[in-house]
């Protein structure tokens, strides 16, 4: 057998000395199967059993993350054993081993029991400072909380207690064998504790001699009016402050050399909808204050509507002709009474219907024909996915929903509102554009004819007005030095006065109450990169959302209803792979952290 680098394997045997809870021994036999590290046998007739080949993950040595590999197992095992006796089930199990590379390890004393043994449900990873600014070496406590079936709450803090750590990037972070975390570099880490196969996740940020800076702004309600008690947060580094009376807020020691942020505000009026702003990407001035500008909240039109309507049936470079019949929709100050769907991201007022997959630039894509690209590229629902329409009354909602590239692969999900007022907005849910020379991303807005075509980058230029006779529009692409940077964000277009549209762009992070950061890992324990995942509720059937973990397998979460059960799926909601609840916490904190995903396991 090959073992993969990172793993260890050894053969596992066992002659057992057997602890019952009664003062009767017995040995085990045939009628009980065992398992160690999810593989199983069964016990043989001599009361023996060995099960070869028992991988485990070898990343680290007895130091902990950034050691090198010792060829013994991070992780504690433990051998369960069950059976069915007279219509009782009876349990097994063993202490809690390692096992070394290529060395059989043999297992001598058994507990059997009539009570199903000790194990983790799941567990609570808290760290006492999550910004470690400064000089290097400065150290913070992770705290482990178990909770056990039975519903007791252990401190399995210490190793002593079975809980080994991890940490996504050694040169940021490091964790000792209890929990002790340690910034070695500048950068934001993600830690794991893991226990009885069962894992949580936080993350320490490093600003090694950051010269900090304050973020300042002020909030305002629609009309300018201020507004005091707004929650303004900056959840890359859990930092927030509340606003004054005059709607001004300032938020000290925001790290400056970590790259850019996005500011939120949450605002609940009395007897009224939570009201919410997000931001530009900010970029910070070092050792002084950087200007968050106004935040102005409103009710939460940015966001993913998880009621996708009925499918279309369109292929590869094909279009779908739909009539509004219960709103009249005005584009640059004109009525439309139809709208042109297509497979490759676009929506087209008037003319024939257009599925052509590569238009000159930027030309094909803002001339003659009125037209809307919330992202015009070559996508292809033969392949996978789906597009889908829903029409209500006050709203028509297309979905370009995890389509491939033709031929590429990746899973695209863009969204285009277009509410009965006149205004639009394209939401960005997990975007794998692979940026080839002849299949960039054109997002544009044109009333058609010959416009002005302004070139611009949405993440930077907005918010702007943009006249009738403008067409702003953005070309994304690897190979074009500009990957697609709108991915979890919301471009929106409202009507002005002149027949064109004020044009903004924000994040999505914080659309309802609650929020999640984690990290999803094969069976070996690598982070899977670029992954899709889904997320569901309990809570509220209707909720989805739909993203992708980034290159280092994490993935943000935000929006996630209160209370209830939140799953995390990766892969498609067709065939999702893994699931894992999240308990939701007090409005207090409103960040809570998932156990790393393993595929092809769910954790309770």
């Amino acid at each position: 057998m090959t073992i993969p680098r990172a793993l260890v394997a050894a053969v596992v045997s066992v002659g057992f000395l057997v602890h019952q809870v009664s003062a009767q021994q017995a040995l085990l036999d045939a009628s009980w199967t065992v398992t160690v590290n999810g593989q199983q046998a069964q016990v043989n007739g001599n009361g023996t059993v060995l099960i070869p080949n028992v991988a485990a993950a070898d990343q680290f040595g007895v130091g902990g993350p950034g050691t090198s590999p010792d060829f013994l197992s991070d992780d504690f095992l433990q051998l369960l054993g069950t059976r069915v006796r007279n219509g009782v089930t009876e349990y097994a199990f063993s202490e809690r081993f390692q096992i070394r590379r290529g060395v059989p390890y043999r297992i001598r004393d058994l507990t059997i029991t009539s009570t199903p043994p000790p194990t983790v449900v799941s567990l609570d990873l808290t760290i006492a400072n999550p910004v470690l600014s400064g000089a290097l070496g400065q150290t913070t406590q992770l705290t482990t909380i178990a909770l056990v079936n039975g519903g007791t709450f252990v401190d399995v803090t210490p190793r002593t207690s079975w809980t080994v750590y991890r940490t996504s990037n050694p040169g940021v972070a490091r964790v000792g064998p209890d929990g002790l975390v340690t910034g070695t570099g500048p950068g934001t880490a993600f830690l794991t504790a893991v226990n009885d196969g069962v894992s949580a996740v936080t993350r320490v940020t490093v600003s090694p001699v950051d010269p900090l800076t304050t973020v300042e702004g002020v909030v305002h309600l629609e009309g300018g009016v201020p507004v005091a008690g707004a929650l303004v947060q900056i959840p890359r580094f859990a930092l927030q402050a509340t606003s004054a009376a005059d709607g001004r807020f300032e938020i000290p020691g925001v790290p400056a050399q970590q790259g850019t942020f996005v500011v939120t505000a949450r605002y609940t009026p009395p007897q009224g909808n939570p009201l919410f702003a997000s931001s530009r990407d900010l970029t910070p001035v070092p050792g002084g204050r950087t200007d968050a500008g106004i935040l102005v909240v409103t009710e939460p039109g940015c966001q993913f509507d998880a009621d996708l309507g009925i499918p279309l049936p369109l292929g590869d470079d094909q279009v779908s002709l739909h009539t509004f019949t219960r709103f009249s929709f005005s584009y640059y100050g004109v009525v439309q009474p139809t709208v042109w769907v297509s497979s490759n991201g676009n929506l087209q007022f008037g003319g024939n219907g257009d599925g052509s997959y590569n238009p000159s630039i930027p030309g094909g894509v803002v001339n003659g024909v009125a037209r809307l690209s919330p992202a015009f590229f070559d996508l292809n629902p033969a392949q996978g996915g789906g597009v889908y329409l829903r029409e209500a009354n006050d709203r028509l909602v297309v979905t370009w929903f995890q389509i491939p590239e033709y031929n590429t692969g990746g899973s695209n999900t863009i969204q285009a509102v277009l509410h009965a007022n006149g205004r639009i907005d394209v939401v960005y849910n997990g975007v794998q554009h692979l940026g080839t020379t002849f299949r960039p991303i054109n997002v544009a807005i044109s009333a058609g004819g010959t416009p002005t075509v302004r070139m611009l980058d949405f993440t930077a230029t907005v918010p702007f007005a943009a006249a009738a006779t403008e067409a702003p529009f953005e070309r994304f692409g690897q190979v074009l030095g500009n990957p697609f940077d709108l991915d979890l964000g919301c471009l929106s277009f409202l009507p002005n006065a002149g027949n064109g549209y004020d044009v903004s762009f924000r994040r999505i992070p914080t659309l309802r109450d609650g929020g999640a950061l984690g990290v999803i890992r094969d069976a070996a324990g690598a982070a899977l990169a670029e992954t899709p995942f889904v997320v569901t509720s309990s809570s509220d059937p209707a909720f989805r959302f739909f993203g992708k973990t980034d290159k280092d397998g994490c993935f943000q979460l935000a929006g996630l209803p209160r209370p209830g059960v939140v799953c995390v799926m990766a892969g498609t909601a067709a065939s999702p792979s893994i699931c894992t609840r999240l308990l939701r916490t007090s409005s207090d904190r409103p960040w809570i952290v998932v156990a790393p995903l393993v595929t092809g396991k769910a954790h309770k």
